[in-house]
């Protein structure tokens, strides 16, 4: 999946935001960020280090993306040129397009 997820993609249902990937590091960027985003580290793997408990099962082509810096994680799947985030509970799901 690494490889699918390197490039630009933009936010489907919010015109001022993009995630970037690029090699082993990843950079957001959305409207009224308080610092000035940049890339940092990620990784992906079939669980989270920061979280208790984490029981979600994950469909064939999603894996956990996580933060190592802010310690946070997220569920990632690419189908065809869509990109799809969801934390970890599925409580939302983020969309984006590959730009």
């Amino acid at each position: 999946m690494k490889n699918q997820l390197q490039g630009t993609w933009k936010r489907v249902d919010y015109p001022y935001s993009t995630y970037e990937f690029k090699g082993n590091t990843a950079k957001l960027i959305s409207e009224g960020q308080y610092e000035e985003p940049q890339f940092d580290p990620y990784e992906l793997s079939t669980s989270c280090r920061f979280a208790d408990e984490f029981n979600t099962e994950l469909a064939s082509d999603e894996l956990v993306l996580t933060n190592p810096i802010f310690e946070a994680c997220s569920i990632v799947s690419v189908r065809r040129d869509t990109l799809r985030i969801t934390d970890l509970e599925r409580s939302f799901v983020i969309e984006y397009a590959r730009n």
